[in-house]
């Protein structure tokens, strides 16, 4: 499971410097709501092998994993995460659906790991150090709607006054792993991009 996540993880840091166009609505008074509309067509790849990431390019004519859209709400109760795919199918060998997201003190990341044993989906939630914390996480994934649900409690996270969050998706299929981040900008590193700052 590291080693999967920590190859997922590469692969995201790789396609994050391929540029990526969103649209962000949002409230003009302390928003709590943030949809992004990101660009198709932005897949890119490296090559695999054994525990080595290979340079690999775009892969315009994937879709999917694709991601379409992301919506951030954060509410009273929950910061909640919708991600819309052009496809998402039960194929290849995993699925990391990611989300990270800041809040005044801390970074998070909270990963949605679906293999071919387990469609459904398992999801874990670290902070920036790698710890775990505690937490029931709530989430959905539905392959005939191409939608991803990822809901975290806000006492989980200590209950912040604001967040910023954003979604990337990783996925394997043969010697080749795809990836996508839904928001914009071009982030260094396993750095997705984040939206603005959403308030409960």
């Amino acid at each position: 499971m590291k080693l999967a996540r920590a190859l997922a993880l590469a692969t995201l840091g790789c396609a994050l410097l391929v540029p990526v166009t969103a649209s962000v609505a949002q409230s003009a008074s302390l928003p709590n709501r943030a949809t992004t509309t990101d660009t198709t067509g932005d897949i890119v790849f490296v090559r695999v092998a054994g525990d080595q990431v290979l340079p690999g390019g775009a892969a315009k004519k994937r879709t999917m994993g694709d991601i379409r859209t992301v919506q951030v709400t954060h509410t009273k109760t929950a910061i909640r995460v919708f991600i819309k795919y052009v496809e998402l199918n039960r194929v290849g060998v995993d699925h990391f659906h990611v989300v990270q997201f800041r809040t005044p003190t801390r970074s998070y990341e909270v990963d949605l790991y679906a293999t071919t044993r387990a469609w459904r989906g398992d999801p874990a939630l670290y902070t920036a150090s790698g710890s775990s914390p505690r937490c029931t996480l709530a989430w959905k994934l539905d392959y005939d709607l191409n939608t991803a649900l990822i809901s975290v409690p806000r006492s989980c996270v200590g209950n912040p006054t604001w967040i910023r969050a954003g979604a990337g998706m990783s996925n394997t299929y043969g010697d080749k792993r795809y990836a996508d981040d839904g928001l914009t900008a071009q982030p260094a590193g396993r750095t997705l991009t984040l939206g603005p700052r959403l308030y409960s």
